[in-house]
């Protein structure tokens, strides 16, 4: 006897079935529908793929379940009931579900996870919310982060279709969470969104390193990595101080011209708000940066202590400063050697009379400020020329940095030498004299040098008892002072060393006979310093072309500029990007009185470190630039056939951008996108784009 087949078997079911089937169908008035299914069935003109099919097959399963917590739903059903959750959200599933197994519990007609399906009171078979929420059929990730979605063109890359690629921004609600809201775009921004992170993390770590240091310190003594660390970290806050200071410079020229087109009654208009916003982003960068430059403080403080000296307070006398030394008092009559003269003095201004060449005015005399300049410098320092009278305006800043000078002496000989150079002290300068070939070309006067203290100290000792045997002390390190007037749309303090001081500093060290210049720009609040270190090839291109223009015995005007300046001045720019390094900044020292508050009190180390890991982190917020805009690339076909049931497009990339985009960084990232497309197959027959881009176009990158 053959065994029969599964179906056979089932066969024989549904003639046992069908007489009661038959009957309860005609009762409910629905058996000629389902005599037109079976028919439609047997002939093949029902699609079985119909999902309304399938959310029927499911409530049959339900229903023929002892127990509903046994039910296991069809893959295709769950991907509609994600889709319908999706659009729809909680209400539209609740709806469809119906009530099921809702009161069993309460009436012990079941049991929690033993309830019955009979008993139950559904409309469709839907799986439970929080199951939906987390399924997901498609490759395509739930966090999609900017740039290429590789999973959304792998289901473009089958179709046998050319595309079209089209790109579009919309404006976004500015904000920042701790991972989203920033401008990404695919890395072409600058600087890289993902190399500021990385940073950001880098930085911490060093101050983290620092704070394990002080956690092992047995009291206050230094290490031998101790310092080092410390001074690691003042690099590092000075550079975040650096970036709130541009920051705010961008932002007050912001603030600026919203408060012009707005006019004298901006709180009254409509850019209000815009306007609160900006001041109040200005005032939170100010405070940041005032906190990075007290942490700066307290890292000086505890450097010096750890070496057994210490900082100055905010107000001193020059007699309290003991790095800072000047020049013994010498009569002028007595003077031998220019080195010992007092700069400002008659003597000294007499001097630099008889020298084609100042370090002041080395930029202009050799060429670098123009033909005008040129010819003006030789008008008055060879043809000995009256020399025109500055303006008030120049008066003004010339008078700023004159009264302020021996301010900054005071903040690098209070606040620097302690940590750095404790064994240093400063030593005020006089003349020195550059020669070529035996004849005088330069004249300079540093604002002072660095020198061992107890050199500095036999120094001054041998000059109070007589110039015939001076005790000269060995320079180490020359310095240069600048305080730039104070100006809205600039930083308080010099960031970079101008090219225009190039030509000084190198004259400075070349003419003491050292490889490094502190060079220092100070402000009321605070002082930034450089180390700048010398170009001996530089110097050397620098002193011929002095020698050609000033040693040829010739008075006569110059038509045009030499074309060694021309050179010379390309090699001044590489120069301050290569030969500079921004080391510090630092709280300024002011004597007799104090236009600012500051923390005088050495913190505990500890506490220190906390405050520089803190405040970086908070720097690292505000200087997060936020997206106003997100771009997005659309992939359809040529036709761009729509129907609300079968989108013909798909978002393949995305970024965000901030108010304004470069037109190579949109080309760069459209070129990526389209790349991305070619790797997977995908035929783009052209790209489209609104107006802001149509130069993308047609121009070559």
């Amino acid at each position: 006897m053959f065994e029969l087949s599964y179906a056979d078997q089932c066969s024989i079911r549904l003639e046992d079935l069908l007489p009661e089937v038959v009957d309860a169908l005609h009762k409910n008035k629905s058996l000629d529908d389902f005599v037109f299914f079976f028919e439609l069935l047997s002939k093949g003109d029902y699609p079985l793929s119909c999902i309304a099919f399938s959310c029927w097959l499911d409530t049959v399963r339900w229903y023929s379940l002892p127990n509903t917590t046994q039910m296991v739903y069809r893959e295709e059903t769950k991907l509609f009931w994600r889709v319908v959750y999706k659009l729809f959200h909680g209400a539209a599933i609740r709806f469809f579900s119906g009530v099921r197994s809702l009161g069993q519990v309460v009436t012990n007609e079941g049991n929690r996870g033993h309830l019955s399906a009979g008993d139950s009171h559904i409309n469709f078979a839907v799986p439970d919310i929080g199951n939906l929420a987390t399924f997901d059929a498609t490759s395509l990730p739930n966090v999609l982060s900017p740039g290429v979605i590789q999973s959304a063109l792998d289901i473009k890359s089958s179709s046998p279709h050319s595309m079209v690629l089209s790109v579009d921004a919309k404006k976004v609600a500015l904000g920042l969470s701790s991972e989203w809201g920033d401008i990404d775009l695919m890395g072409y921004e600058q600087p890289g969104l993902a190399a500021m992170k990385e940073g950001m993390q880098a930085d911490i770590t060093v101050v983290e390193e620092l704070q394990e240091s002080l956690e092992q310190l047995p009291g206050l003594t230094a290490t031998v990595e101790l310092i080092p660390r410390i001074s690691s970290v003042l690099q590092i806050v000075t550079g975040r101080i650096k970036e709130l200071r541009e920051l705010i410079v961008t932002q007050t020229l912001r603030m600026k011209k919203l408060i012009k087109q707005a006019g004298e009654k901006w709180k009254e208009s409509n850019m209000v708000g815009a306007i609160s916003r900006v001041k109040a982003n200005i005032f939170q960068l100010k405070k940041c940066a005032s906190e990075l430059l007290n942490v700066n403080g307290h890292l000086l403080r505890l450097g010096a202590k750890l070496q057994g000296t210490d900082t100055t307070p905010a107000s001193v006398s020059i007699e309290t400063l003991k790095h800072l030394k000047s020049l013994p008092h010498v009569e002028m009559h007595d003077v031998i050697d220019p080195r010992l003269v007092k700069q400002r003095s008659e003597l000294w201004f007499s001097l630099r009379k008889c020298y084609p060449l100042t370090g002041s005015t080395m930029y202009k005399g050799l060429g670098f400020g123009g033909l005008s300049n040129l010819k003006d410098h030789i008008k008055v320092h060879v043809k000995q020329e009256q020399e025109s009278t500055p303006t008030p305006e120049v008066q003004e800043r010339l008078d700023h940095g004159t009264k302020n000078e021996i301010n900054a002496l005071a903040t690098l000989a209070g606040m620097v030498i302690p940590h750095f150079f404790p064994a240093l002290s400063i030593l005020e300068e006089g003349c020195r004299i550059v020669t070529h070939d035996s004849d005088n070309l330069l004249l300079v006067s540093p604002d002072g040098g660095l020198y061992d203290t107890g050199d500095v100290e036999s120094f001054i000792d041998s000059v109070q008892h007589g110039l015939e045997n001076i005790h000269w002390p060995t320079p180490m390190i020359a310095v240069e002072i600048k305080c730039p007037f104070p100006g809205d749309f600039k930083t308080p303090v010099q960031y970079k060393l101008p090219i225009y001081y190039v030509t000084q500093v190198l004259a400075e060290m070349a003419a003491m006979g050292v490889s490094f210049c502190l060079f220092c720009s100070w402000s009321v609040e605070s002082m930034v310093v450089h180390l700048v270190e010398f170009d001996e090839e530089l110097w050397e291109e620098l002193v011929q072309l002095g020698a050609q223009l000033y040693c040829t015995g010739s008075t006569s005007l110059p038509t045009r500029i030499p074309i060694a300046a021309k050179q010379l001045q390309l090699k001044l720019k590489k120069f301050t990007e290569t030969h500079v390094s921004l080391w510090c900044e630092v709280p300024s020292v002011h004597l007799g009185c104090v236009p600012h508050t500051r923390e005088e009190n050495l913190a505990e180390p500890m506490t220190t470190a906390r405050m520089a890991r803190d405040a970086l982190r908070k720097s690292h917020h505000l200087l997060r630039r936020k997206a106003s805009e997100v771009m997005v690339w659309l992939l359809s076909d040529v036709h761009r056939m729509w129907h609300a049931e079968i989108p013909h497009s798909i978002p393949v990339c995305y970024v965000m951008k901030g108010y304004s985009l470069p037109l190579s960084i949109m080309r760069d990232m459209n070129s990526d996108v389209l790349d991305a497309c070619k790797e997977k197959g995908i035929h783009v027959a052209c790209t489209t784009f609104d107006g802001s881009f149509l130069a993308a176009g047609y121009q070559r990158s």
